[in-house]
């Protein structure tokens, strides 16, 4: 009977351990080079659904300066899409860096074909959101992915529970 208990007991550890699966943190990896110099930026965002993503942190540098958080610039709303590639919306997402704030966005200037512009406070204050024909292009801009698994608290808590009832168990059984 004892032995029938413990391999059912191990049995079921097993088939959690098995089920736990992975969440994953939504980190975009941001590069850009543009008039007010390179940036390159690491973007912590929240799923909201249907390929929509809200920044809520971000790490980098601009043009060699350090990037020290979001900011309410330009009526920023900090979103962003994935249709087939990840981009910005017209209000883009605004940080800070040097004392200075920035605006990444997608508006195609008048005879150009840069599909995104940026802003720089610290050389004329952006237009609000829908349309700024104050920015600059931006020559490139380039936003990816990076998933990196990270165990659930759920899952912890299974293993954690499995191994407690193994060894109690096996005390037990001695």
């Amino acid at each position: 009977m004892r032995k029938t208990r413990s391999l059912l007991v191990l049995c079921a550890l097993l088939v959690m351990l098995l089920a736990a699966g992975h969440a994953y943190a939504d980190t975009l990896d941001l590069t850009w080079t543009g008039a007010y110099g390179p940036g390159n930026a690491t973007l912590t965002a929240t799923n909201d659904g249907g390929g929509e993503y809200t920044v809520t942190g971000i790490t980098g540098t601009q043009n060699g300066a350090s990037i020290t958080g979001l900011v309410n610039y330009a009526d920023a709303d900090d979103l962003v899409f994935l249709s087939s590639a990840y981009y910005f919306n017209l209000a883009g997402i605004s940080f800070a860096a040097a004392g200075t704030d920035y605006n990444l966005f997608t508006y195609t200037l008048p005879s150009l074909t840069n599909t995104y512009t940026e802003c720089s406070s610290a050389v004329t204050a952006c237009d609000t959101y829908p349309l700024d024909d104050e920015g600059l292009p931006i020559d490139t801009l380039s936003i990816t992915k990076v998933s990196t698994g990270v165990p659930e608290p759920g899952s912890l808590f299974q293993l954690c529970a499995g191994l407690l009832v193994l060894g109690i168990l096996v005390q037990r059984s001695r």
